[in-house]
């Protein structure tokens, strides 16, 4: 029984390495239909989320930048005592006032 099973075993490996040695076929290699156009306007057909994202940052932050220099100048004004008036003394040449 062994010879039998070495014999179906060598069987396999003889038709495994047959298949493997058949020489490999040339794999179809497509073209693409169109050619991929170079430029500013592929890129940004390819990338207009990545690109309306970067702008709405940019935007975001800028205005967040201006928002709080206006709040910063505000408070700065405010921490600041108006000074009072005083009453001083009148220089006119006018007796009467």
């Amino acid at each position: 029984m062994a010879n039998g099973n070495q014999k179906a075993n060598e069987n396999v490996n003889v038709e495994n390495n047959q298949v493997q040695q058949t020489p490999e076929q040339p794999q179809n290699v497509q073209q693409p239909a169109e050619t991929e156009k170079g430029g500013f306007g592929a890129f940004c057909k390819r990338n207009w989320k990545k690109i309306v994202a970067g702008v709405t940052g940019a935007l975001a932050i800028g205005g967040s930048a201006v928002l709080a220099y206006k709040k910063g100048k505000a408070a700065g004004i405010m921490s600041v005592p108006v000074p009072q008036q005083q009453e001083t003394e009148d220089y006119s040449l006018n007796p009467n006032e």
